[in-house]
């Protein structure tokens, strides 16, 4: 669905002046709760600037506009791949002396630079290293959460043995799937992790196998997912949170920080005081927390610039335009205008704490990075899911045999480029 709509009103500063003719068009992936949400953002725009605004859905091909311009020319784009933003560079239009950058983390801007010019804004980041956790479950059957991965393999069994299962698994969703097994390689090995990054045909390295080897060992044992490997496939994101976590039937639920919401809104009420937590995916042999998963919607702007893609851009650079949907969850703000208390609760603030404060180099989604190396990877998993599923003997080899899978996916992927 296109939206348009215009306001009548007075012209602000932010507007760039009499040349804007039409709404400003904005290309976005978001669907339902999500594009509310941005909506309100845009509404605020609009009526401060005097300018409209046009909804374009994209859906997940949305870098392709950028190349292509399917659909017709877009004004803004919200870049949902990270990598992207390198990807594309020579087609993105400097923001340098449009944009508040100088207000971002100084690795958040390095992420959006090429070339010395800055070529997008962190808008919408996401905090991907984490697992919500009925803490009521965990406190009636005495639990804590895991510090060390052995910690979590024994937390499931014992849980599964209580008759409730650990683990609500969206994977229907690919994505869901890579960010487990990301994760999971992050915190086992950030070095094998990193390596992928510069060298995504190292798939079949010990360490990376060992990775498919422990996602798979979690997922396999009966009693682990709720409603087993099958029901998992056939389970959506918000439908894992909605039909498994929140009605008891698993304990916990690996999700971003975007998973709050979904609970939020659809918890019953009556739950106790405190009911929800979360924790970080454990590291393999210490309590040693490395620095989150993340994950980004950057704003780019096509080139050339149109006068209202820059006015929307500056807007969206503002502390001003991120509260408006941080305010609801859902969305982590790096820019240094947009405390604590612009979230719902001190537990997502504490998320956002941790992707604007990260120490050292950003540890972005691999997936996003490698493009169709990691729609690949996505694909694979769900096969792996399948395969390991109440199977515990079967791991190793299906861990073998999906990582011998994705080096020959990113093989051919070379190839073609």
């Amino acid at each position: 669905m296109i939206r348009r709509r215009t306001v009548l009103a007075a012209p602000l500063a932010l507007a760039v002046g009499c040349g804007v003719t039409g709404p400003v068009r904005v290309a976005v992936t978001w669907s339902g709760w999500e594009l509310a949400r941005f909506r309100a953002v845009l509404d605020v725009f609009e009526t401060e600037s005097g300018l409209s605004t046009e909804v374009v859905p994209l859906g997940d091909d949305i870098s392709a506009v950028l190349g292509s311009r399917r659909g017709g020319a877009v004004d803004v784009v919200m870049l949902p791949q990270i990598g992207a933003v390198r990807q594309n560079g020579a087609q993105l239009a400097p923001l340098d002396a449009f944009v508040p950058i100088g207000r971002f983390p100084v690795a958040w801007r390095d992420i959006v630079t090429l070339d010395g010019a800055v070529r997008g804004i962190p808008f919408k980041i996401a905090n991907k290293s984490v697992v919500w956790y009925r803490k009521d479950v965990f406190d009636r059957f005495g639990e804590k959460p895991p510090e060390r991965w052995t910690d979590w393999l024994a937390l499931n069994a014992r849980l599964a043995d209580r008759g409730v299962a650990p683990l609500a698994l969206g994977g229907a969703d690919g994505w869901i799937l890579s960010d487990f097994f990301e994760n999971v390689l992050h915190a086992g090995d950030d070095q094998a992790y990193r390596a992928l990054v510069e060298n995504p045909t190292g798939w079949t390295r010990r360490e990376v196998v060992r990775a498919f080897q422990e996602v798979g060992r979690m997922w396999a044992p009966p009693g682990t997912l709720s409603g087993g490997a099958d029901g998992a496939l056939l389970t959506q994101g918000d439908g894992a949170v909605v039909d498994h976590f929140l009605p008891g039937r698993a304990a916990m639920v690996a999700g971003a920080d975007f998973t709050y919401p979904v609970i939020a809104r659809h918890a019953e009420p009556g739950l106790p005081a405190g009911w929800l937590d979360w924790f970080h995916f454990p590291s393999r042999d210490d309590n040693h927390h490395r620095a989150p998963k993340v994950g980004a919607d950057i704003v780019v702007v096509p080139a050339p610039a149109t006068e209202g893609a820059l006015a929307l851009a500056r807007w969206l650079a503002q502390a001003k335009a991120q509260r408006i949907w941080a305010g609801e969850g859902g969305m982590l703000s790096v820019h240094v205008g947009v405390d604590q208390s612009a979230y719902p609760n001190a537990r997502v603030a504490d998320l956002a704490a941790e992707v604007r404060h990260a120490e050292g180099a950003l540890v972005y989604d691999l997936a996003d990075q490698l493009g169709a190396i990691g729609d690949g990877l996505r694909r694979v998993l769900q096969d792996f899911l399948r395969v390991v599923g109440g199977n515990p003997s079967g791991v190793d080899t299906a861990a073998e045999d999906a990582a011998a899978r994705m080096e020959r996916i990113a093989a051919g992927v070379r190839r073609e480029h």
